[in-house]
């Protein structure tokens, strides 16, 4: 199984992180963790909903929401 891993990227005053959606290639439940250690204010996810869903992911704002971190949600 692949490692969760959030890549950073610094740009202009702050850093961009750029992981795969999780749960894809592990627990969702360890991979989530892995965003909060990280420490965003901001999620973006651009995957279908139905892939958040297909990979246990389908409750991703409401994890996020409730430690504070805002999400939004860009279906590609």
């Amino acid at each position: 199984m692949a490692e969760f891993v959030i890549h950073d990227l610094t740009s202009g005053g702050g850093c961009l992180g750029i992981s795969p959606l999780p749960g894809r290639a592990g627990r969702y439940l360890d991979d989530v963790q892995r965003v909060l250690d990280w420490r965003p204010d901001l999620v973006i996810t651009v995957a279908e909903m139905s892939e958040l869903e297909r990979h246990d992911a389908g409750r991703f704002e409401r994890d996020l929401a409730s430690h504070s971190i805002a999400w939004h949600h860009v279906p590609v």
